[in-house]
């Protein structure tokens, strides 16, 4: 495959493969990895191992708040590209598949044991809301006429609908160019919205860039038409992507 370009995204995930402290660069996107100067392509999902896997504690901790089920990280481990990731001079592995890295130890040939996972998406990372800013120059590089995007608190706005009363854009507490959102209320949801202007209507090319960011489910979608295009707002529940830890608010 040519991929000249590929990679060119700022939803690529960067890494290093530790095989016994040497380091050698990684990149992923969509079931590729590009390790060193070498192409994996997974694609096709021909990659098959036979293993019996079991999980570890810091697994069972986060995976609950990361919004991992254990058929996927299994999956990732049988069916997803093998890179080394030694640490303290032990023998480490990483499988990425589907979006997920799933890094744990082989206590023997056949059997993995499962210690951490996580998505791998830019939705999904620390400081998503710092990185929108790239999402939106991939969007108008990919036709977009316009892009925005902001974050509201869910329970001001339902209150707010509720009584009848008050400014709907106070219950706003996050803009496209503001400074990322002081840690927030753990007990409370928010909503994510990007609104996308075309001139006509919004491209596979540009669905194909939400892919790659994490923005595929969305949780409500609303679309006004104009005579010479139109304007759809994209509705995401934050929890989607972190749980109750709120981890897009968070810078690195």
């Amino acid at each position: 495959m040519n991929t000249d370009t590929y990679f060119d995204t700022r939803a690529t995930w960067n890494g290093y493969q530790n095989l016994d402290g040497k380091k050698t660069r990684v990149q992923y996107l969509g079931n590729v990895a590009k390790v060193g100067n070498d192409i994996v392509d997974n694609r096709g999902g021909h990659l098959f191992r036979d293993y019996s896997v079991r999980l570890g504690g810091h697994f069972n901790d986060k995976s609950g708040s990361r919004l991992i089920t254990i058929e996927e990280a299994v999956k990732a481990v049988c069916f997803g590209i093998e890179l080394r990731s030694d640490r303290y001079g032990k023998e480490r592995y990483q499988y990425l598949h589907n979006d997920l890295l799933v890094a744990g130890r082989k206590s023997s040939p056949e059997d993995f044991e499962i210690i951490s996972a996580y998505n791998i998406k830019p939705a999904f990372r620390l400081d998503f809301l710092g990185n929108l800013c790239y999402l939106k120059e991939e969007m108008l590089a990919a036709g977009a006429y316009g892009f925005d995007a902001y974050v509201i608190d869910y329970n001001m706005a339902t209150a707010r609908l509720v009584l009848k009363e008050g400014d709907i854009d106070d219950t706003i507490v996050w803009r496209l160019g503001d400074d990322p959102v002081e840690i927030p209320d753990s007990l409370r949801q928010y909503l994510m919205s990007i609104s996308i202007v075309n001139k006509d209507k919004i491209s596979l090319q540009q669905l194909k860039v939400l892919e790659n960011w994490g923005l595929v489910v969305a949780d409500n979608i609303h679309t006004t038409r104009y005579k010479d295009g139109e304007r759809r707002l994209i509705t995401y529940n934050m929890a989607r992507f972190s749980g109750n830890a709120h981890e897009w608010a968070r810078q690195r």
